[in-house]
This record gives structure tokens, sequence and C-alpha cells, in this order.
């Protein structure tokens, strides 16, 4: 049983880690500046970073870009990255 806890343990402190890092890396992003969108319907699509939207009480935080032909829309941080 305690290795199975120490495993447990070792797991949710590395998804903590990856937790924090994502976020740090979200906050990075300047306003105007341009992300590609890497997954789902858009993909490949440059984007143009707005604002972080804050995470309500019941979902993941989120970004709020410009596509192109000034259409505002918001994706999953884990589906851009830095053009």
């Amino acid at each position: 049983l305690l290795g199975f806890m120490g495993a447990v343990d070792a797991a949710f402190e590395a998804a903590e880690r990856v937790d924090a890092n994502s976020r740090a890396e979200v906050t990075e992003y300047k306003k105007g500046q341009e992300l590609r969108v890497i997954s789902g319907p858009f993909v490949d699509m440059l984007v143009k970073f707005d604002r972080l939207v804050k995470a309500p009480h019941d979902r993941w935080q989120s970004l709020a870009v410009e596509l192109p032909g000034g259409i505002k829309a918001q994706f999953d941080p884990l589906d851009v990255r830095s053009a």
C-alpha cells in the first residue's frame, strides 16, 4: 500500500508541475502576439492573442483571440502555440 501511495503522490506532484508550467507559459503571451492553432477545426490558422480569460469555478481558463477578419473567439491554451 505504501508503494502505491508513493506512486500516486509522485504522479500528482508531476501533474501539478505541468499545470503550473502551462499557466506560466500562457501568461507570457502579449496582446496582439500571433499564435498558431495546433489542433481542432482551425488547425494551422494564425490568430492574435487578446487576453487570458479567468476560469470560473467549473471551467478551465481560456484565451481570448482574434481570428482573421476580426472575429473574436476563445481557445483552450493547449490548442495554440507561439507562431
